[in-house]
């Protein structure tokens, strides 16, 4: 609450000044204000200017654009946050941190074509290139729930080294779609050994456990297609 107040103040003597909008919407999402947070980015893409003579990073309007798209995607905009990103990108901001940010939205939202053509050697070296592809594949299938042609590219990509995250996720959701839950927790252990410290990988250690713990009757599988951003566990299976 002390930050935007003094953000508030701020901005009284340097209008639309793009660090002081980016610092106050973070304050405003930490408060729960997400729709005042997600206005704030927007103003700091859209129209943010940078002071000389005030502090500011490398960068801002990047990290301004990914925060944006970030808040819309919560809230279930992501044809919005898309649109961010796509311009920003066209723009130039064409970061690793912004890139893989429009990939994720793309898989996300089975948009196999735009992700395959924008996924490239920056974002992985030459070897993990062609894993990567059929693991993007996969993905976008997944978002179609098409189980088994999701599999069969996902596990391609697996068995090939790929050990990024579209790739664990998603062939984790798939063989508990389909009911295969030893593989998922092997699966899912490997990602942890990979990424000890991911959430993400944790909360799919749960559903996996609960799953298997779980008769078939009681089995339902809810697929969140914000997967890496809401998670959280129900009564239902959450993914």
């Amino acid at each position: 609450e002390r930050q935007v107040e003094l953000c508030l103040r701020s901005i009284e003597v340097f209008p639309v000044d793009m660090p002081i909008l980016c610092v106050l919407a973070m304050a405003l999402q930490q408060l729960g204000q997400g729709e005042l947070s997600t206005q704030s980015y927007e103003t700091a893409f859209k129209y943010g200017r940078i002071h000389p003579e005030l502090w500011h990073t490398e960068q801002l309007r990047d990290h301004a654009a990914r925060c944006y798209a970030f808040m819309l995607s919560l809230d279930n905009r992501n044809a919005e946050a898309l649109e961010v990103l796509e311009h920003a990108y066209g723009e130039g901001l064409q970061t690793v941190a912004l890139t893989r940010q429009m990939l994720e939205l793309y898989v996300i939202n089975g948009h196999t074509d735009q992700a395959l053509q924008l996924v490239n050697s920056s974002l992985v070296n030459d070897a993990e290139l062609a894993p990567l592809r059929a693991a993007i594949r996969g993905g976008c299938l997944v978002s179609e729930r098409n189980w088994l042609q999701a599999r069969a590219h996902l596990e391609t990509a697996y068995k090939a080294g790929c050990v990024d995250n579209i790739c664990f996720r998603n062939l984790a959701i798939c063989y508990l779609a389909l009911e295969c839950t030893s593989n998922a927790q092997e699966l899912i252990l490997h990602w942890l050994s990979v990424e000890p410290e991911s959430e993400e990988a944790k909360t799919f250690l749960v559903a996996a456990q609960n799953w298997s713990s779980q008769n078939s009757e009681q089995r339902t599988l809810r697929f969140d297609q914000d997967q890496t951003e809401r998670r959280g566990l129900h009564g239902e299976t959450a993914i």
